[in-house]
């Protein structure tokens, strides 16, 4: 009877434990519109990072989303996403082929001040 109690004490405790490194979120976060803070039980402003961090068991792995990876660096766009870059070819592919044409009659005809430009590839 006492092994049995013992181990049920045992087991009790142990689960506290578990139940106090668990955390949750419940309720609604204020949160700011514009640099999404929240807002803590202190009033105090934390980063999104920073507060989930501290009220749950999550780590962050930054990353830029396809829309912002496209807004800060639209000169790695193709490098970046380069399954995208077909459905554009295909979409943009005749403009961009006048286009292309057009710069290179130009060079073949020089700049209008007597240099030849050299033809672009």
């Amino acid at each position: 009877m006492k092994r049995a109690e013992a181990a049920r004490e045992k087991l009790i405790k142990e689960l506290r434990k578990a139940l106090a490194k668990v955390k949750q979120l419940r309720g609604f976060l204020p949160i700011c519109a514009s640099c999404k803070k929240i807002r803590d039980d202190t009033g105090y402003w934390n980063q999104v990072e920073a507060y989930l961090t501290s009220h749950s068991d999550v780590q962050f792995s930054h990353s830029i989303c396809p829309e912002c990876a496209k807004k800060l660096h639209p000169e790695h766009d193709d490098v970046m996403y380069p399954e995208e870059r077909g459905a554009r070819n295909a979409e943009g592919g005749a403009e961009r082929e006048m286009k292309n044409e057009g710069l290179t009659r130009i060079s073949e005809r020089g700049t209008g001040n007597g240099m030849q430009k050299e033809e672009s590839s």
